[in-house]
């Protein structure tokens, strides 16, 4: 029993001297990665190294979005940006179907009253809109028709829908009443000598 137990504590004693044989390995291999890290450490900037203690596993990963070069709009020059910049504005001007001056002389004869810079806006806005759906229901009449071009019964056909020509009101009357002698000549047909009829149809 003796002997047992003696070769018991000898193989214990010879496997407690392996491990503090591994330990040692253990601990100059831990020593050198600390050595490297220390090293890296140095190299590497301080707000790098604290970012990377900071993250923890359970922290949701940060993505980043990184878009390519190529898909970025170019900046312009600055030449090109004022160019640009006039063009839209000309633009803007070109919108308005009628100059203002036309819209403010018409507006002016028709209300005989003094009248608000307010009020001259607003009437130019009005009309603007006015003549776009104009346009916009003359160019599908024409397209209902099957044409590329607006001809006067298209036109006639809107003011009939807009009650401004009736029976009672046709479209020659509403010429004579509000446009001058020289539109009247031109937009009424009128027979003339050897069975001619000024304008044309």
């Amino acid at each position: 029993m003796k002997e047992a137990a003696e070769r018991v504590a000898g193989q214990d004693e010879a496997v407690t001297g392996e491990m503090t044989d591994y330990e040692m390995e253990y601990d100059k291999a831990v020593e050198d990665e600390e050595s490297e890290n220390d090293e890296l450490s140095m190299n590497t900037p301080a707000f790098v190294n604290a970012r990377a203690y900071k993250h923890s596993p359970l922290s949701s990963p940060a993505y980043t979005l990184k878009i390519p070069a190529s898909k970025l709009p170019p900046k312009l020059p600055v030449a090109k940006q004022a160019s640009r910049r006039m063009r839209m504005h000309r633009e803007k001007q070109q919108q308005h179907a009628l100059p203002s001056s036309l819209v403010k002389k018409v507006f002016a004869h028709y209300v005989r009253m003094a009248v608000s810079k307010d009020a001259f806006r607003v009437v130019e806005k009005s009309v603007h809109l006015y003549f776009k759906h104009l346009f916009n229901d003359l160019e599908a009449y024409a397209s209902h028709a099957g044409r590329k071009t607006v001809e006067p019964t298209d036109l006639e056909l809107l003011m009939r829908r807009q009650a401004l020509v009736t029976d009672k009101m046709p479209l020659c009357v509403l010429i004579e009443h509000h446009l001058p002698l020289e539109y009247r000549k031109l937009l009424i047909p009128v027979a003339q000598s050897g069975n001619k009829v000024v304008p044309h149809k």
